[in-house]
């Protein structure tokens, strides 16, 4: 019922404080001022197949914001929530990869963000579809990581730039000296790849 709003949320680099990019996330409005969140309506979007339509609503949105403002985006990178369905939807792939097309440019300063689940369940065919994107100048970002064994080279190959994980998480996995410095280790390697830890 075209409820729903679009929203961009800084990402930040620490201890700097300096904006690194832009979370761009979908809530809808149930009044003025009061919104639902993703993690209440996306199980029922998912249901419903219409997620890839959110997801084309959010990139609709970012590519305009982008377009406005191609002259201010030296070292800013706009994260877009996307699902398995949208990488196979064609109506979705036709829209970005005509923007890609036009503005090579601004398409490296895209970073699709995957649920980290998801991204270790996906099919060869649509690794494939990620893969084409990569080529064009696009990225990935992993959220909800909760898992210190990664197939680096996996990670690399297909162009994860970001992993995100739960500050409450992390501090569960560092409860000792070893514990901290195992992390430690697995984040400076990941980091020397080009892979930052948010």
């Amino acid at each position: 019922n075209k409820r729903i709003d679009v929203f961009a949320q800084p990402v930040m680099r620490l201890p700097q404080r300096q904006p690194i990019g832009f979370e761009v996330y979908a809530r809808i409005r149930a009044k003025a001022g009061l919104y639902v969140p993703a993690g209440r309506y996306m199980a029922m979007a998912r249901a419903e197949k219409i997620s890839s339509d959110i997801d084309a609503l959010l990139l609709r949105e970012c590519l305009d914001v982008m377009k406005m403002q191609k002259d201010n985006l030296e070292k800013i990178y706009f994260f877009l929530n996307i699902e398995p369905a949208s990488l196979k939807n064609k109506k979705y792939m036709s829209e970005l990869l005509a923007f890609v097309a036009k503005n090579r440019t601004l398409a490296r300063k895209i970073v699709f963000e995957i649920r980290y689940d998801d991204y270790k369940a996906l099919p060869q065919s649509l690794l494939q579809v990620i893969n084409g994107l990569t080529k064009l100048g696009c990225s990935f970002s992993l959220d909800h990581v909760d898992d210190l064994d990664f197939n680096l080279q996996s990670l690399i190959q297909h162009h994860v730039r970001f992993i995100k994980m739960k500050s409450g998480w992390m501090a569960e996995q560092t409860r000792s000296d070893s514990d901290f410095t195992h992390l430690w280790r697995i984040k400076n390697k990941l980091e020397s790849n080009g892979i930052r830890v948010v």
